[in-house]
């Protein structure tokens, strides 16, 4: 214990200072980890909140792609309803599918339909006021035809054979050359009427 008697009054504060220093070494590492733990947690949570903006993004998109969808069923859902109710104003005498399988029968091998188009149309009739007064208005079923032919003479047999449909009435017809891999074809659009009023009695 004497040996203690002689080392340098400033000894024990060397020691004090290093004890310091070691423990401020210590804290510095400690907030360094801490630091470096809370930038990876960070870094962590970035990747997962983009992550789940991908994510919400895809759904926005899918949920769009969905809404289009849904908005084209409706548009279909109404376009069918629409038919529905002609139909139903039409009644069954000249139902939808036999006028169309008619019409695939008439046509040549060569011809395609693109495209029917039917609507239903009333007109009055053209008799006296004494006598229309409770008569009931004519109808008539427009349908416009659009199709390619393979010539003018194939398109010309198959209007003659629309011409023999019971109740016909005479419309127009518009053609014009188009070019269908590689062939000359004839496109026509024929549009004509069928009296229902008189197909009913």
């Amino acid at each position: 214990m004497r040996e203690l008697e002689f080392l340098p009054p400033w000894y024990a504060t060397l020691r004090q200072k290093r004890r310091i220093l070691v423990v401020e070494a210590w804290l510095a590492i400690v907030v360094a980890v801490g630091l470096g733990l809370w930038m990876i947690l960070s870094a962590r949570n970035v990747i997962a909140k983009e992550t789940l903006l991908g994510t919400r993004e895809k759904q926005l998109t899918q949920s769009n792609y969905e809404l289009q969808k849904l908005g084209e069923l409706e548009s279909l859902k109404r376009q069918m309803s629409d038919q529905a109710k002609l139909m139903a104003h039409v009644g069954l005498n000249v139902p939808m599918a036999r006028l169309v399988d008619a019409l695939e029968k008439m046509m040549p091998k060569e011809m395609a339909l693109l495209d029917v188009a039917v609507e239903s149309q009333e007109q009055a009739n053209a008799q006296p006021k004494a006598v229309s007064a409770n008569a009931e208005p004519n109808r008539q079923l427009l349908v416009t035809l659009h199709g390619v032919s393979p010539n003018v003479e194939e398109l010309g047999t198959f209007m003659i054979h629309v011409a023999a449909i019971p109740n016909y009435v005479e419309g127009s017809v518009k053609t014009s050359d188009v070019h269908q891999n590689g062939h000359l074809m004839t496109d026509f659009k024929i549009s004509f009427g069928i009296k229902l009023s008189d197909a009913e009695d």
